[in-house]
């Protein structure tokens, strides 16, 4: 047989074809594998104006604005959709017009190589998803730790912790979370476990821009929150347990705020995630040092 080698979002494949001979008279085909593939090109890959390679695939489809319509307005632009999404349909490009509920599948498969979700290392493969680790080799075991350290010991980060329960009417900050942090995790709980609240979660990028649940108007449904390149799962207000997590380190920092209606709201609001540690500061050199020098001299007197 011959090989051959095919390079596409960092997955190397190799065919192996039964011709040579071909099977006559009743032959059988070659036994064993007739395709092979493995990892290649592992390396980071550039910065794309903070876009994940999922966001580019639905970015270019954006063409598609022209022949399908939702109403007056500018035009569709796609983006990746994760959120009740079934796990065999991950590794289709399955996305959602931004700003609406509406979603389709634009291609039946993502391109190799591309992250099976956010929140995992592993990638699609032939449409299928398989295991890789965060070293981005098929098959690997490696597996960040809660630093987003790949192979680390969490040694570089500290968890940090906090909680809310009394808010004015309105919105109020709860947190800064820096940049770089990671397994994020904020929680805000209905009394009683009910569903009927009067607080609820919002998120502020650092221009002051609302990302989530801003100008008194909520989402109600479970949605994703993009945030370049990195991406926050959220509940829906709706949820007895609103919610929103993330995984990644973020990009930049974020504002959590707690919005409040009715004269005496009770929010319940608590978080927690892990912050880079500063980097350890180096000893400063005291002038009144005695220093060591190779050529002293001793004298005994």
């Amino acid at each position: 047989g011959r090989l051959l080698a095919d390079l596409r979002g960092g997955v190397q494949y190799s065919y192996r074809d039964c011709d040579n001979p071909q099977p006559k008279n009743g032959g059988k085909y070659c036994e064993g594998k007739r395709i092979q593939y493995r990892s290649c090109s592992t390396q980071t890959c550039p910065d794309n104006n903070g876009l994940s390679f999922r966001e580019e695939q639905c970015l270019a489809h954006n063409e598609l604005s022209s022949q399908v319509s939702f109403g007056p307005g500018p035009a569709v632009e796609w983006v990746p959709k994760y959120a009740g999404v079934s796990p065999k349909d991950r590794c289709k490009l399955v996305c959602r017009a931004k700003g609406t509920g509406y979603f389709f599948i634009l291609k039946p498969k993502v391109e190799d190589g591309t992250p099976c979700s956010p929140d995992s290392t592993s990638v699609c493969v032939q449409g299928q998803c398989v295991k890789a680790g965060c070293d981005r080799v098929i098959g690997s075991s490696k597996k960040f730790d809660k630093c987003g350290v790949c192979g680390g010991d969490s040694s570089t980060c500290k968890k940090v912790t906090g909680s809310l329960d009394r808010a004015r009417p309105g919105y109020q900050d709860v947190v800064t979370i820096p940049a770089g942090a990671t397994h994020i995790d904020i929680k805000q709980r209905a009394p009683g476990g009910s569903q009927q609240d009067n607080s609820y979660l919002a998120l502020r990028g650092v221009g002051g821009a609302y990302l989530l649940n801003g100008e008194y108007t909520l989402t109600t449904l479970e949605t994703d929150v993009s945030l370049r390149g990195a991406l926050l799962r959220y509940s829906g207000s709706s949820a007895a347990l609103e919610r929103i997590r993330s995984f990644g380190p973020l990009p930049e920092p974020l504002t959590v705020q707690v919005l409040s209606v009715g004269s005496a709201p009770r929010p319940r609001v608590k978080y927690s995630y892990f912050a880079p540690r500063p980097a350890p500061a180096r000893p400063a050199v005291s002038f009144n040092a005695i220093q060591e020098t190779a050529a002293a001299d001793w004298v005994l007197r």
